[in-house]
């Protein structure tokens, strides 16, 4: 019997062939059709079988993958001068103070940027510090953006940071991108200097609200 043939189809077929046969091969038909009939229901025992096995192993999968969930989001990260940032995130190369401070001014374009995974099922507290003794002209006028929303933002003289507060949870979101934006380039009495400069960067920090600790 052909693999898609109906049951209908067939019986009329092998009737017809049984009444222009004789007996004698009337019993040969009969065999070879019996013999060709179970070797294809070994042949569908094998597939339905298989189709056992692939189901019980998918199942397996998904139930070990479920054990093998993702780790946790970090409720803290911390990002330094010394850190590999990129001109394109809008940093330029890595820079120390007299005194060994490393830093990076950023630029050339007025906007820079931290992509980090982090804990958003909480509100977090987002922290930029800066080296502004000798250039504090660009200590107003900051901008904030959290995944592309303006967020409010301050600049703390005490700390030498622009701190914000209280952003707002994002249960969903595993990866955030948190954006400065400058309020002009930084004027400097070096006149060998070409570069447009934002402001000197030191550390980014965010943090859930329980987790944010000072920067020495």
């Amino acid at each position: 019997m052909a693999r898609f043939e109906s049951l209908s189809s067939y019986v009329e077929k092998m009737t017809a062939r049984l009444r222009l046969a004789d007996r004698h091969d009337q019993s040969v038909i009969l065999v070879r059709e019996i013999a060709e009939l179970r070797l294809q229901m070994q042949n569908m025992a094998q597939s339905v079988s298989a189709l056992a096995s692939f189901c019980e192993l998918g199942a397996r999968f998904d139930a070990e993958r479920g054990e093998l969930a993702a780790p946790p989001l970090p409720g803290m990260v911390r990002i330094d001068a010394s850190q590999g940032l990129h001109l394109l995130d809008g940093f330029y190369d890595l820079e120390h103070t007299p005194q060994g401070r490393a830093f990076r001014w950023t630029g050339p374009q007025r906007r820079f940027r931290f992509s980090v995974w982090i804990d958003r099922t909480r509100p977090v507290d987002v922290t930029l510090h800066v080296l502004f003794r000798g250039h504090a002209a660009n200590a107003t006028g900051m901008r904030l953006f959290v995944d592309g929303r303006p967020n409010p933002v301050r600049f703390d003289a005490s700390r030498e940071a622009f701190i914000a507060t209280d952003v707002a949870p994002e249960p969903l979101r595993d990866l955030s991108v948190f954006e400065f934006e400058s309020a002009s380039p930084q004027p400097v009495e070096d006149r060998a200097e070409t570069r447009e400069l934002g402001v000197p960067f030191a550390m980014f920090e965010v943090a859930i609200q329980d987790r944010a600790a000072s920067y020495d």
